[in-house]
């Protein structure tokens, strides 16, 4: 057996060990079904061009080498749903926008399966002397290597997209595997774009493919080492090709390809050119892994900072990207999470972790970290902080963690272990704190390459750290503030409802005192019973009220006459001795309103204007129609309101002018008419009188 046979047996055999041991671990998800079926396709292609180089029989040949061509154009669309779905948290996402094109990648295959004979133009001797067989391409052989090609770059941008947004651990766990396959599909784009630039099947290139395989078995391995398909999971962006690396690299390639192609040509040609481009391909693959290389970026950095006098760090640029990053963030887990990135990102290091602390507790909780596991479905980390916080509290300085000896500092070391330890790297911990209160600490260590941190990275650390604190100490004034809202409204409702049921208990026990003495006579009893009743009443109508402040107000539209409603709700509220009620209703068409709680409105208003004229006064209701709205006016001439009061409290809960009143009124039916797409506007002013407007659409008016 040739070296080159032993080459492609060693390849197959990999791919097909790595497709085995990623189905024997758990859980299986579609990246490991997806991997391991494509990773048995590349085994299957590669015995294909075995068998190739041991025949000598032109038919039989023609026959493996179209089964061959079938089997590439199986490949894409299998390892297009790796790539959508390997290391992603939101894979779902990508399957639902990419689906149009994956189902046309995975039923690409039925095109060749039909055409299968037309695949390979045949000719005379399809066997050139020395072995090297080279064919002719029919016009759908040539599309299966576009296919390929174009399946390739779609792959490549796909994990270039997971890799970009992996951070810390989480990058250093995937990188290898992503590698791997990199270097498997950039081989492909160039035998199947030298196939398609000569028309032709050359056996001779599946040894690139070949070597690609075989190393890619390996760094795929390592990976496998280091994590499963499934142990890690990243977000990457939704949007699709949004500056991607791959795009420019395989563009460039291509272009420089098939300009020198034509040159080539006008000039005679060149036997070498397939070498040449193969080198052109490595050259740009170099300068994609120069410019996705961590380590390359970094050492690039101290070297010019080092050489020409440059700062290491654009101060301006990092804050903005933090600021523009966490200004709409609301709670400490994801500013911590933001944090723990942007270090990660900034001082090239691979674990990054903040810790806060929980004073009621005494314990330090982990909430952000880039190279710990999430803990969202478990008990998260913590560490016991009595003791130590005035420690941390006084420390103004980062700590090299591995250089203290102080208790606190062995448990942060114990929870915060070191990922590399053969890269004898240092773990940094920055206290947070704003002047003697102390919130957490940042820990930042496994720095890329191990390079120690300079003095001008512990400067950048230590005001991103003053930075963080007072952002977590503003977030957290912000949440008692709001609880401390939340507590106050709790207590004034409550304090309502104690009033209220005070005053029922202290007429119920009263009663309950002279039930004994006075169990006989006929109207004690009468009276007791109305009391009874008046108590029940007052208390169902106080949890009625309440009831209708929690909860949204659902309204059951028909066609009804405003006037009709108004009508009803002024007769249940009777006029008293010294109350005028005068009703004004013009023609109005039919309303798609609800009636009930329309009448509920009404009703309210009338009694509020009612009280305030204190049983001395007039109350003009009036309804009219008016640029598209039915417009509902209750007038009273009573005390009015102040100017402050309607801005501030009016329609606010809990907030009223009156003795016996809880404010729920008003703000009840304000929920009501924008429930109805309506709105409610008042004019008042104290001592002349307050008038009410309830606006509802007309039908086809504008609201």
């Amino acid at each position: 057996m040739s070296f080159e046979q032993l080459l492609f047996l060693a390849a197959s055999l990999g791919s097909v060990g790595l497709g085995v041991v990623a189905l024997a671990r758990r859980p299986r998800t579609l990246a490991t079904w997806s991997f391991s079926l494509g990773m048995f396709l590349l085994a299957m292609e590669t015995l294909l061009v075995l068998e190739i180089s041991r025949t000598s029989d032109p038919i039989y040949f023609l026959r493996i080498e179209r089964l061959r061509l079938l089997c590439n154009s199986v490949l894409p669309g299998i390892w297009l749903a790796f790539s959508l779905t390997y290391a992603r948290g939101n894979s779902k996402e990508f399957l639902r926008i990419w689906r149009i094109v994956l189902l046309g990648a995975l039923l690409f295959p039925i095109v060749p399966t039909l055409l299968l004979e037309k695949l390979l133009a045949v000719q005379q001797n399809p066997l050139l002397a020395g072995g090297n067989a080279s064919i002719s391409l029919g016009w759908p052989g040539r599309i299966v290597h576009l296919f390929v090609v174009v399946g390739a770059v779609l792959i490549l941008t796909n994990l270039e997209r997971t890799f970009r947004a992996s951070v810390g651990t989480l990058r250093w766990r995937i990188k290898f595997a992503i590698l791997g396959l990199v270097l498997v599909f950039s081989v492909r784009i160039y035998t199947s774009s030298q196939a398609l630039l000569y028309s032709t099947s050359d056996v001779g290139f599946a040894v690139f493919n070949a070597v690609a395989l075989l190393i890619a078995c390996i760094l795929v391995a390592m990976s496998f080492y280091r994590a499963s398909l499934s142990g890690t999971e990243v977000y990457p962006s939704l949007a699709v090709l949004q500056s991607s690396l791959t795009v420019v690299l395989v563009g460039a390639y291509l272009l420089a390809v098939g300009v020198l192609a034509k040159l080539l040509e006008n000039l005679g040609g060149s036997s070498g050119f397939p070498i040449k481009a193969f080198l052109i391909l490595l050259g740009l693959a170099v300068l994609g892994l120069a410019l996705g290389s961590d380590r390359l970026r970094f050492a690039a950095r101290r070297f010019v900072s080092r050489h020409f006098h440059r700062p290491l760090y654009d101060y301006r640029s990092l804050w903005r990207n933090f600021t523009e990053r966490t200004s709409s963030l609301v709670d400490e887990r994801s500013y911590s999470r933001e944090l723990a990135h942007l270090i990660a990102n900034s001082v090239q290091a691979l674990s990054a972790s903040v810790w806060l602390a929980d004073e009621s507790r005494g314990k330090l909780a982990l909430v952000a970290s880039t190279s710990l596991q999430d803990s969202r479905d478990s008990t998260p980390p913590e560490i016991d902080l009595r003791g130590t916080a005035s420690t941390l509290a006084s420390q103004r300085d980062p700590v090299v963690m591995d250089e203290c000896t102080e208790t606190w500092v062995d448990q942060l070391k114990q929870n915060n272990p070191e990922q590399f330890p053969e890269l004898q790297g240092q773990r940094i911990c920055l206290p947070l704190h704003v002047k003697d209160q102390f919130l957490g600490v940042l820990i930042v260590g496994d720095r890329v390459n191990g390079f120690p941190f300079s003095l001008e990275d512990l400067e950048l650390l230590k005001s991103a750290a003053a930075q963080a604190a007072n952002s977590l100490l503003n977030l957290q004034l912000s949440q008692r503030i709001v609880r401390s809202r939340e507590m106050e409204a709790f207590q004034t409702m409550a304090a309502f409802f104690v009033h209220d049921l005070k005053n029922t208990a202290s007429s119920l026990s009263l009663m309950l005192q002279n039930l004994p003495a006075q169990m006989e006579n006929p109207s004690f009893r009468q009276d007791a019973l109305r009391a009874v009743s008046k108590a029940v009443g007052k208390l169902n109508d106080l949890i009625g009220r309440l009831g209708a402040l929690r909860q949204s107000v659902q309204v059951n539209l028909i066609e009804a006459d405003l006037n009709q409603v108004i009508q009803t709700a002024v007769e249940s509220v009777a006029s008293t001795d010294g109350v005028h009620i005068v009703p004004s209703l013009n023609p109005l068409p039919k309303l798609r309103i609800d009636p009930e709680q329309i009448q509920k409105v009404a009703v309210n208003l009338v009694l509020n204007a009612r009280e305030a004229i204190a049983n001395q006064g007039t109350i003009s209701i009036s309804t009219r129609s008016e640029r598209g709205w039915a417009v509902l006016s209750v007038e009273d001439s009573g005390c009015g309101m102040s100017e402050d009061f309607v801005r501030n409290s009016l329609f606010r809960p809990f907030k009223t002018t009156k003795k016996n009143g809880i404010g729920i009124g008003m703000f009840h039916c304000k929920t009501i008419v924008e429930a109805h797409q309506g709105r409610i506007e008042v004019e008042s002013e104290t001592g002349c009188g307050t008038t009410f407007r309830v606006m509802l659409p007309l039908a086809g008016g504008t609201n």
